[in-house]
């Protein structure tokens, strides 16, 4: 009896011990699979040579556009978001006294066409008659460019359809053209040997003719206009306000959207590790579960300070940096200004292009 209760004793300790093992080994099994997860979602990500700090920007860069005269701030005629073409009046200065000045030159050219009719000679009819018709082709181009310039703000009011504003673009091309081909038919005139000196007449009206175009150039140096096409990012200038030729005081930032490029500053030493061509990983604290892809466009050729901290004081052992840029592939969220990381791919680790892309 004793020997079946000792069997007894022993068969419950072994199975008690075997029940613990099992209780003990399952879990051990399942820890390890998140870290071999963990292993395998590292070895899919791509691998990265360096690393630099961006900006997004137009994908042609920002024009900053300023005043190339001092004047006071008569009219603003842009708004954040409008789209420009080149030529477009963006800011007009005040004007009052250049107008007054172009009148009193056009009444000296009125003047001295008299002047010129009056004599009875009639050598270089042919000379005049060019001369007169490259003047008329003139006026008309400068009526026409008016024409387009309230033709435009109009339109931005919605007091005028953008047909018109075609017809008036339309008018100042043709005018454009017309001007081009009677100036190289005055050249002709001028060279041939058989044509007649100009007369006292002649030259006092070309002289008049010049200050007159002396005036309407100073007249449209108090207008502001779009040197590029695209939209308009930002406006500082406030009616009221003067407008000096300064470098960094940009009244107007156009820049064109229809892509996106992204500014980044690598530390010199990486600048073996970046190339044209090569894939890059965009990442924005705005969109931290999103990253952008991108390709290297150009690079620059030499080291220079670097801009993104440009608020900072530069401190004298700041190390210069390469400025490279890249094309942000496909539509994205991304706004200009914005500050990145621009992660800069190994050969192997080329991320496909077209689109943002989760991670």
């Amino acid at each position: 009896m004793s020997s079946v209760i000792k069997l007894l004793v022993v068969c419950t300790i072994v199975a008690g011990a075997g029940a613990t093992l099992l209780t003990v080994d399952w879990p051990l099994r399942p820890a390890l699979e998140p870290a071999a997860a963990e292993r395998a979602a590292s070895a899919r990500q791509p691998r990265w040579v360096a690393a630099a700090p961006g900006r997004i920007e137009p994908q042609s860069g920002e024009f900053r556009v300023g005043s190339s005269t001092v004047g006071r701030i008569a009219e603003v005629l842009v708004h954040p978001g409008d789209r420009v073409v080149v030529g477009d009046l963006l800011i007009r200065l005040d004007d009052s006294e250049v107008v007054a000045r172009v009148a009193t030159a056009a009444a000296e050219v009125t003047a001295s066409e008299h002047e010129r009719d009056r004599e009875s000679q009639n050598d270089g009819s042919r000379r005049r008659e060019a001369e007169d018709t490259v003047w008329e082709a003139e006026q008309r181009l400068s009526a026409t460019r008016n024409a387009l310039d309230r033709a435009v703000a109009g339109w931005r009011t919605g007091a005028v359809n953008a047909d018109e504003v075609a017809k008036a673009r339309a008018s100042v091309a043709a005018a454009s053209d017309e001007l081009t081909g009677d100036r190289d038919v005055l050249a002709a005139i001028k060279s041939d040997p058989n044509t007649p000196p100009p007369t006292a007449p002649d030259l006092a009206l070309a002289v008049a003719r010049a200050q007159l175009s002396v005036t309407e150039a100073a007249l449209e140096h108090t207008r502001v206009r779009a040197p590029v096409g695209g939209t308009v990012l930002q406006v500082s200038a406030k009616p009221g306000e003067t407008a000096a030729p300064v470098v960094d005081a940009a009244l107007v930032i156009i820049g064109d959207l229809t892509g996106l490029r992204v500014r980044a500053e690598v530390h010199q030493r990486d600048l073996a590790k970046v190339k044209v061509g090569q894939r890059v990983m965009i990442r924005a604290d705005a969109f931290q579960d999103v990253t952008f892809d991108g390709k290297v466009t150009s690079v620059a050729p030499s080291l220079a300070p670097a801009q993104l901290n440009s608020r900072d004081l530069r401190r004298a052992n700041d190390a210069d940096v390469l400025e490279a840029f890249a094309m942000v592939d496909g539509a994205t969220p991304l706004v200009t200004g914005l500050r990145v990381d621009v992660l800069f791919l190994a050969d192997e680790s080329a991320v496909a292009g077209g689109q943002s892309v989760a991670r």
